[in-house]
């Protein structure tokens, strides 16, 4: 999914902003892993209105996927340890 979102963002600045495409990955890479940089910013208010949405999008979804991710592998580690404490004797 992220793949995709990246590959959407990619093209829109290809194609709106005008960018190499190589500018236009970077951008979109560097924006939506939310480091950004000052040397590009989108100039057109198309540009701008998408950059706003993308981010908000791009990283509420990256988040999504961390916390289910993260979500899924404490639940794992959790279940373990109950399971290990539970067993073990009480003096």
């Amino acid at each position: 999914m992220i793949f995709i979102l990246i590959a959407i963002g990619t093209l829109f600045y290809y194609f709106f902003e005008g960018w190499s495409w190589i500018d236009s990955l970077f951008f979109a890479v560097s924006y939506l892993t939310t480091v950004g940089h000052a040397t590009m910013v989108p100039l057109t208010d198309v540009g701008k209105l998408f950059t706003s949405a993308y981010l908000l999008v791009g990283v509420s979804l990256a988040l999504y996927i961390l916390i289910d991710v993260l979500g899924k592998h404490t639940d794992t580690m959790l279940t373990q340890l109950g399971k290990k404490v539970i067993g073990k004797k009480v003096n």
